[in-house]
């Protein structure tokens, strides 16, 4: 389908270095979710990830990673078939979602690494038992010998040293953290939204988003107050300014915010030069 500018401006810009620099830092912060999954967002969007030239710093070192990348898949495919498979796998999957080929709605979205990052999880426990253990590998029997010469097949030393435990306990609780954080902002649709907007002010779509589903909630409760109306379409009309304030031209952001002040709030002086 065709995009809004809000969820993706690339579609409307035809300057190839903006393009390609956009896609390739959008690539990056990808990496960085990988490794540091903080400050997620239930949508990102223009402004709040800001288009980039192709040599600014950022994309030019997505490049060279994922350069390397692609380097190490095809150096590691006949000397170690099982790093290879990872790095290809990551690179096919996240491909999908480098606003290259395709632009993808919002630029940047967490659901497109699921996939991809079962790689990374993979690689993490490979470099985590080869790295780490430094206990000697046991003596194979011949006939195994002869087996993985035959077959390819590997033997793994499933002992665990020090240096892993540490690790391992260092992951879990730093991963088991911020899952557990944010299993608790999704516990509604209203609830994602306000523990992400304190950091999605310069998100147009985002901004938006948030005072379209306050304005939802306060129009089907039946039991709303006039107090009640008074604080929630306030809520709403400051979400929209803010939608507005990052994309001038977003109309059906200022349609809503001019029906809140005919409708709710029963401010005409206001509405119509909205309206117009």
């Amino acid at each position: 389908r065709p995009y809004e500018y809000v969820e993706t401006p690339l579609p409307y810009i035809s300057d190839y270095s903006i393009k390609l620099g956009t896609a390739f830092y959008s690539l990056w912060y990808y990496i960085r979710l990988l490794i540091a999954p903080l400050q997620l967002s239930f949508y990102y969007g223009i402004n709040y990830i800001q288009l980039q030239t192709l040599w600014s710093a950022l994309p030019l070192l997505s490049v060279a990673i994922h350069i390397a990348l692609l380097g190490g898949a095809v150096y590691f495919f006949k000397r170690n078939i099982f790093i290879s498979f990872l790095l290809f796998f990551y690179l096919v999957q996240i491909s999908l979602a480098a606003n290259i080929v395709l632009p993808l709605p919002g630029i940047v979205g967490e659901r497109v690494l699921f996939t991809a990052s079962l790689s990374f999880a993979i690689l993490l426990a490979w470099l985590l038992n080869n790295l780490l253990n430094k206990q000697p590998e046991p003596v194979a029997t011949k006939k195994k010998e002869q087996s993985k010469t035959v077959t390819g097949a590997q033997t793994f030393n499933l002992s665990v040293s020090k240096a892993q435990i540490a690790a391992l306990a260092l992951i879990l609780v730093f991963y088991s953290y911020q899952t557990i954080a944010r299993n608790a902002d999704w516990k509604d649709t209203i609830t994602l939204f306000e523990a992400d907007m304190p950091h999605l002010t310069p998100s147009a779509k985002a901004n938006y988003m948030m005072a379209k589903e306050l304005r939802r909630l306060y129009r089907t409760d039946k039991n709303l107050t006039a107090q009640q109306l008074e604080i929630q379409s306030a809520k709403a009309i400051h979400y929209y300014n803010q939608a507005t304030a990052a994309y001038p031209q977003y109309a059906i952001a200022i349609e809503e915010l001019a029906m809140i002040h005919a409708v709710e709030l029963n401010n005409n002086s206001v509405a119509i030069p909205l309206f117009e």
